[in-house]
């Protein structure tokens, strides 16, 4: 298979597969993507579900809080009581209505707990805080109660308060560890089981700190793995989040996408290279069968070179042996020799283009003159093209003897004058005109037909290319010879060119030619 082929043929099949690979690839991750998404929905989902029953619990504490009854009557022992019987309170503290602090206050009757709370939150009063009161100026309508967060010691405090209709302010320190404890509670158990047994899944609670506080499911974590979804508590445990681990989500298959698409891809270069397979084959064929046609038609040209040179030669000597006064016998004997003439002219392209086909075309180049060959090829177009009215002119200037092949010049110059007896004798004018230098000879032919389109220029050299207009309407002939012409000037060191006109069409050919003295 030639390199040409081969390439060809890598074409047909790695680009559809390159696109179809881009293609698979790209859907494969929008896919993925979108798996990946609505996957951490549900986990998202799943701890919002926690994240409620959690938010409910503290309302419910909350509740209970509310129902916790300060009395302002028994005294400092009466605050104390409080505190000792609610399993939720850590500390009881009294603000007045202007948010200086009542209960506790530093002191030598002050106990342990008190001193420790006063500790705990001196950052609060330090600060002026000022829980919301009735009857600030410029102030929305108050809450009447709420919880207050800070951070002290190894994490975040909480307290409830409560507005009082006297203006004051009733503050309970709840009890983290009681707090925690309930809320740890309602979480499911730490050993697989229940809602979670079977599942590879990981639930984490943790604190700002990012240290876990409580953790179920069977997924052991590995170092540096990335939550698929977390969710921040809401307040007042907003500083904690729940974070969601899983082992194998579904989004991360990325093995099983990969599989399905290159396996889509292996079948589509199966079939691509079946297909191109089949093209190379049928290509083949029809190659291998124009060949042979090519190989028939120069084997039949060979053979039909003998006989024509006989008709030709007996044809010329039928010429010579008509006596002037047999008109018609001449005429008749002129047309032999011409329609011969023209024949091998027709068999030499024919031959010439199958050599080329086979890479055999070769120069035979000897000293010679130009201007001698072109009388000659001239001599052999005069009956016919003066016969049609055309005058031709020769302007000889290549007399020197040089180097170069006879036949492969009378072929290149016969295409060229039987394009002008086809097409151009309603000019009725031949100019050819040759000079030499530096090694080089130019020969113009040029008439004063109807001329060639400037967007043919370059179409007539083309192999069987014909002008599909009324230059060509009636006028037999292969579509050979100029291209012809052009490949043995190229072979020859030169070139065959279509130069500006003003009239008619005006042909330049250059052959390399060297001399001949040297």
């Amino acid at each position: 298979m030639k390199p040409k082929l081969i390439a060809i043929f890598l074409l047909i099949v790695v680009l559809p597969l390159a696109l179809l690979a881009w293609l698979g690839l790209s859907l494969a991750r929008t896919e993925r993507e979108r798996v990946q998404a609505r996957f951490r929905a549900v986990l998202a989902d799943r701890l919002s579900d926690i994240s409620v029953d959690i938010t409910v619990l503290v309302q419910d504490r909350e509740r209970s809080l509310l129902k916790v009854r300060v009395p302002r009557g028994g005294g400092v022992s009466a605050f104390r009581d409080v505190a000792r019987k609610q399993r939720l309170v850590q500390q009881v503290f009294v603000m007045d209505a202007d948010g200086k602090l009542i209960y506790p206050v530093p002191s030598p009757e002050a106990t342990e707990q008190e001193l420790d709370f006063l500790e705990r939150t001196a950052s609060i009063w330090t600060a002026g805080m000022r829980f919301p009161r009735s009857g600030d100026a410029g102030r929305p309508a108050p809450q009447a109660h709420g919880w207050y967060t800070w951070f002290w010691g190894n994490g975040v405090n909480f307290i409830f308060w409560r507005q009082e209709a006297s203006g004051e302010v009733t503050g309970i320190e709840v009890s983290r560890m009681a707090l925690m404890s309930d809320i740890l509670a309602i979480l499911p158990a730490q050993q697989p089981g229940g809602y979670y047994e079977g599942s590879l899944d990981r639930i984490e609670l943790v604190n700002t700190k990012n240290e876990v506080i409580y953790l179920w499911g069977r997924l052991e974590q590995a170092d540096g793995q990335a939550p698929v979804a977390e969710l921040a508590l809401a307040p007042p445990l907003s500083a904690w989040k729940l974070k969601y681990f899983v082992s194998g989500a579904p989004g991360d298959a990325r093995g099983s996408a990969l599989f399905n698409v290159f396996s889509g891809l292996a079948l589509a270069a199966l079939g691509l290279i079946l297909l191109a397979a089949y093209f190379y084959r049928e290509s083949s064929r029809e190659i291998t069968e124009a060949a042979q046609k090519v190989s028939f038609v120069n084997q039949v040209s060979h053979e039909l070179k003998t006989p024509l040179t006989n008709i030709r030669l007996y044809g010329e000597l039928l010429q010579q042996t008509v006596p002037e006064s047999e008109k018609k016998m001449r005429e008749r004997a002129d047309v032999i020799v011409n329609e011969s003439e023209r024949l091998s002219r027709l068999i030499s392209n024919v031959l010439t283009f199958a050599r080329k086909q086979k890479g055999g075309l070769k120069l035979r180049t000897s000293a010679g003159n130009i201007d001698d060959t072109i009388a000659a090829v001239l001599e052999s177009f005069r009956p016919s093209l003066v016969g049609k009215g055309v005058e031709i002119r020769f302007n000889a200037g290549a007399g020197t003897s040089v180097e170069f092949d006879a036949d492969v010049f009378g072929q290149i110059l016969g295409n060229m004058l039987s394009n002008v007896e086809k097409y151009a004798v309603s000019g009725r004018l031949l100019e050819v005109t040759s000079s030499q230098d530096d090694g080089m000879t130019v020969v113009t032919v040029a008439d004063r037909g109807p001329g060639i389109p400037e967007s043919q220029r370059e179409k007539i050299f083309e192999p069987f290319a014909r002008l599909s207009n009324k230059l060509t309407d009636g006028v037999s002939g292969t579509g050979m010879g100029l291209g012809i012409a052009r490949d043995l000037a190229r072979l020859h060191g030169g070139d065959l060119t279509l130069e500006p006109s003003e009239t008619g069409a005006k042909f330049m050919l250059t052959l390399k030619t060297p001399s001949a003295e040297q």
